[in-house]
């Protein structure tokens, strides 16, 4: 199944975002009591970069993966 995140800038401004030493994103599956069944990024290697973004006004960021 596709998953798909978006980051939307709605102000007039830029935004600036910091995405951190680790993965920029990650997709967690919970059943109701909160017990968490599924990681999308589990076992994934996380880069040891920090990257600085400018997210112009109006414009959105996408994170795309998929689940089994």
């Amino acid at each position: 199944m596709p998953l798909k995140l978006k980051l939307k800038n709605v102000s007039d401004q830029p935004l600036a975002i910091t995405l951190l030493k680790r993965l920029a994103f990650d997709f967690i599956a919970n059943i109701s009591e909160g017990q968490e069944v599924w990681r999308w990024a589990y076992g994934t290697l996380a880069q040891d970069i920090t990257e600085l973004k400018t997210l112009p006004p109006k414009e959105e960021l996408t994170f795309e993966a998929t689940s089994p």
